[in-house]
């Protein structure tokens, strides 16, 4: 049985990656007077300086140096990173906005609820969480939490409509904000943690990087039973066999 989708992959790796790809593209292409590779530049220090200073506990790894990393080539916006970047970015993203935006404008507005929004769903499940006992989220904190992500979707969709008929491509609703708005009114039956695979994700990395450093100069034959040879010397190593 599935009670709920991969919480993980629907909020972190789905609606927060569009939106603050929107986000971005918003101050890189219209915000920011500069020119696109030195907004995004300084947007870049903004982030590494503010978690740094925030002392963040999942700090934004990846690199902001080429528009690319938000700004695909066809589509809508997406931001590029793991998980763990994008679910790290959630006070930085509101006091980035909060800094730039202009403050008589409704869609700005609009865009800092949710991002305030946002920030206070995360500061619920992470206190209510299952490390301290909480499988589910308590009825105040979960009818909070279900609101709040509720308003964030509608919040959301405002703005892709407004967008659209500007003919702008940012804040695109996809399925997986769905799918996320379930695993919260679930919630206060099972808490979203426990419904997501991070440690999934950390392993898909590793076997990239491993079996990357086994196609060079190798059939593909070649390159599984060279992979298999090298993860099981790891496990040797590590005194795992």
């Amino acid at each position: 049985m599935c009670l709920a989708m991969d919480y993980m992959h629907c909020m972190h790796l789905g609606w927060l990656q569009h939106f603050y790809g929107s986000l971005l593209h918003l101050l890189v292409f219209i915000i920011l007077p500069g020119n696109e590779m030195d907004n995004l530049q300084e947007i870049f220090v903004f982030i590494r300086q503010h978690q740094e200073r925030n002392q963040a506990k999942h700090p934004y790894r990846m690199k902001l140096d080429k528009l690319t990393m938000f700004q695909l080539k066809k589509g809508y916006p997406k931001l590029r990173g793991r998980a763990s970047d994008i679910a790290g970015l959630a006070h930085c993203m509101f006091d980035l906005w909060s800094h730039y935006m202009a403050q008589g404008d409704q869609q700005h507005l609009r865009i800092r609820l949710f991002l305030k929004l946002n920030l206070e769903l995360q500061d619920i499940l992470e206190t209510f969480s299952p490390t301290y006992g909480h499988t589910a989220l308590p009825e105040p904190q979960y009818n909070k939490a279900f609101q709040g992500g509720l308003s964030m979707a509608q919040l959301h969709k405002q703005l892709n409509e407004h967008f659209e008929a500007a003919d702008v491509k940012i804040f695109n609703v996809t399925s997986k904000t769905h799918f996320a708005l379930h695993s919260l009114q679930f919630s206060n039956c099972i808490h979203p943690f426990l419904i997501w695979c991070y440690k999934g994700e950390s392993t898909m990395h590793r076997a990239q990087i491993l079996w990357k450093s086994c196609l060079h100069g190798s059939k593909h034959w070649q390159a599984s039973k060279k992979a298999a040879w090298k993860e099981r010397h790891l496990m040797w190593m590590q005194c795992k066999i």
